[in-house]
């Protein structure tokens, strides 16, 4: 990820540069053909470990993929779903119903649900192929 024509990568997070395994961490992903980003609440130390992969430079897997449920989380008031935390994995490759625009409105996550075929009372499969982890806290 170069910035303003710089040859200099970024530091990485500081809690990837640790390398100390944690359980639970925010993940902020960014939409790589547009300024859309979200925070999203990941849980298990496997999958925060692959978001801090990809990030520097250890692995290409970049899909976030999981199971989103209607409604915000304190993790991300700015959008109206929010991904299930223990099904959060990033994947190089996602075969599953997926969508590469950030759902910015309640009518846009009613209108993918109902294009999954599931029910605003259940979770839907989401994971937007244009996205990928940019930084871990």
């Amino acid at each position: 990820m170069l910035s303003c024509g710089s040859e200099l990568e970024p530091a990485p997070p500081p809690l990837c540069a640790s390398r100390i395994l944690v359980n639970e961490a925010i993940v902020t992903i960014a939409w790589t053909a547009t300024s859309d980003a979200m925070d999203v609440l990941v849980r298990g130390t496997d999958k925060v470990q692959a978001a801090c992969d990809f990030i520097t430079g250890r692995s290409s897997a970049n899909i976030p993929s999981g199971r989103i449920l209607a409604g915000s989380a304190p993790s991300d008031t700015r959008v109206p779903f929010h991904y299930i935390p223990e099904s959060v994995q990033f994947v190089q490759v996602a075969i599953e119903l997926c969508d590469s625009a950030l759902l910015k409105t309640p009518e846009a996550v009613v209108a993918f649900f109902q294009g999954t075929g599931s029910d605003l009372s259940g979770s839907a499969p989401y994971c937007p192929w244009g996205a990928r982890p940019v930084y871990v806290r």
